[in-house]
């Protein structure tokens, strides 16, 4: 994210704590997803089992290799006078390789440009007042009796996704007072408005 921010706004330096020569082990989430499956199938033991990749990368490396992908060509200036925590985290995949037979596919490069490619596709986005607004203020309101407004406060939306090859994308839904909290829940007359509303 660091690098992203400072790329867009044409930064002249990035700062990173530590001197770079701790090291981290990556799996990638398809991967990992991978082995939870092959381990609830296969693996009936009761011993932990760790997924990983067995390959550590100091600190250092992962910042130029990041550096490189989002494009930044700016000053990287390590603060060593904060703390680089750990030296080494990494795991032993051996039993995982062994008891059902887990291998990460992914190599760290393209699990990272996937990553970024996915961080980038969920930026924020802001639809202008128009037809598609005008469209769902008019499906709205005979049902509910009230006119919708227009705001960006309701948290993240997960139209960000799709708003770069989408003209206008508006999230339309029933106002609660749990939303994106533990045990969301709506009243079921509002469910039944929403499907009026959509239908």
């Amino acid at each position: 994210k660091k690098c992203v921010e400072a790329q867009e706004a044409d930064a002249s330096h990035i700062e990173v704590w530590g001197t770079g020569s701790a090291s981290r082990e990556f799996l990638y989430v398809d991967d990992a997803a991978e082995g939870i499956l092959l381990a609830a199938e296969h693996y009936d033991g009761d011993q932990p089992v760790n997924l990983g990749t067995d390959e550590e990368m100091p600190i250092r490396e992962l910042v130029g290799t990041i550096t490189e992908l989002v494009g930044f060509t700016g000053e990287v200036r390590w603060d060593t006078t904060k703390p680089d925590g750990q030296p080494r985290r990494g795991v032993d995949a051996h039993r995982a390789r062994e008891r059902f037979g887990f291998v990460a596919g992914t190599p760290f490069d393209e699990g990272l440009r996937l990553t970024l490619d996915w961080y980038l596709s969920g930026e924020p986005f802001y639809t202008p007042p128009g037809a598609l607004s005008e469209a769902v203020s008019r499906a709205v309101q005979p049902v509910t009796g009230r006119a919708p407004q227009l705001s960006t406060s309701g948290g993240t939306s997960d139209g960000r996704f799709i708003a770069d090859i989408c003209p206008q994308v508006l999230e339309v839904g029933p106002v609660n007072a749990t939303i994106h909290k533990l045990n969301e829940c709506v009243a079921v007359e509002d469910l039944a408005a929403l499907s009026e509303i959509y239908y």
